[in-house]
């Protein structure tokens, strides 16, 4: 299951980032026409669309790249903690509680 998951947000992160590509290069394209003297309301107007939607893009590979750099409670873990850690919870140390919380 994890495996299909951290496929589909590659697959996903992957669409993302075309879409950001693409996003660049209209932006690129409107600072070019500014820079050569074409400027009115709808240019200023579709390029804070697509900044605003740049950021939303950037925002959005961030969260994805920082859960994909976390680390992932493996099946072993979860079986040792539903199997030994929790039936003797009480006599755990408190690191190793936090230990088990933080996964």
């Amino acid at each position: 299951m994890y495996k299909k998951r951290k496929e589909e947000d590659n697959a996903y992160l992957k669409e993302l980032k075309d879409e950001l590509k693409q996003i660049r290069k209209q932006l690129d394209q409107i600072t070019e026409a500014v820079v050569n003297g074409l400027y009115n309301i709808s240019i200023n107007e579709k390029s804070q669309k697509l900044e605003n939607k740049r950021k939303e893009i950037e925002e959005t590979i961030y969260k994805i790249e920082s859960l994909n750099l976390q680390d992932i409670i493996t099946e072993d873990e979860v079986k040792n903690l539903l199997n030994y850690d929790l039936k003797d919870i009480d006599n755990l140390s408190v690191e190793y509680k936090r230990t088990i919380i933080q996964k």
